[in-house]
């Protein structure tokens, strides 16, 4: 089991409800990008060069272990901390609330 990557500010948090809908391939995918809002705009992007990431996702309330999905992400920009996930069909074909994490590991195994 890989370790998280060391760093001295807390990036947990909560964000706003994402809506993404059926049929629309362009609200599969999330795309983040990771910063410290105490740095310099300039230089505030969090580094994830040798880093591989993933979306843990679920149905809101969910009690089925087969409804999990973990998604790899794309790293865009590694400089820039941005990721691409393609959100899985079932997201979009199914309507409710999901709860989402997103996972950073040093190395590139999940």
């Amino acid at each position: 089991m890989q370790d998280y990557i060391p760093r001295s500010k807390d990036i947990n948090q909560t964000i706003e409800p994402i809506i993404v809908k059926q049929f629309d391939n362009n609200s599969r995918f999330l795309h983040v990008q990771f910063t410290d809002i105490d740095l310099a705009e300039d230089e505030n992007a969090f580094d994830l060069e040798n880093c591989t990431t993933a979306l843990y996702i679920e149905p809101e309330g969910n009690t089925d272990p087969t409804k999990v999905n973990f998604i790899n992400g794309d790293i865009e920009s590694a400089e820039s901390g941005i990721v691409t996930f393609l959100l899985p069909g079932g997201v979009t074909q199914t309507p409710g609330d999901y709860t989402a994490e997103i996972w950073i590991y040093q190395g590139d195994e999940t």
